[in-house]
């Protein structure tokens, strides 16, 4: 299976420059915890905006998935991982991209939101929210 690439955008604060300070933290979070450290094909790199108007400034983070990308281990090891890191500040959230599904992750999730990530993790094509 070849390798999927899964976008990673912080949304809250409207100042680009605070967006790409944010989107820097999640990324480094993600790539220092111990969980995902023993996940083998996973991979996170920062991409530029595809924003119109966007001048460079870093505000997404790619995430590329070796193999099968939604294994259980894999997808309640990173849903916790940004839920964690968005539990930080409750006016954060961070929306994923995987193709034409998206899906937004808050840091306390409700019991309806948590079934609605772990579909999406599964691959479940009726599992875009906002």
């Amino acid at each position: 299976m070849p390798d999927r690439t899964v976008v990673l955008e912080v949304q809250g604060p409207s100042d680009p420059l605070v967006r790409e300070r944010l989107t820097s933290e999640l990324r480094l979070a993600l790539t220092t915890d111990p969980s995902l450290h023993e996940l083998t094909g996973l991979s996170f790199s920062a991409s530029p905006s595809a924003q119109d108007g966007a001048k460079g400034v870093t505000d997404v983070v790619a995430l590329v998935v070796a193999g099968v990308p939604y294994a259980k281990p894999l997808a309640t090891m990173l849903g916790q991982a940004i839920s964690g890191w968005c539990a930080r500040d409750r006016r954060t959230t961070v929306t994923v991209h995987d193709g034409e599904r998206t899906i937004e992750i808050v840091g306390s999730p409700t019991a309806a939101q948590q079934e609605l990530m772990e579909k999406f993790w599964r691959g479940d094509s009726n599992t875009t929210s906002s």
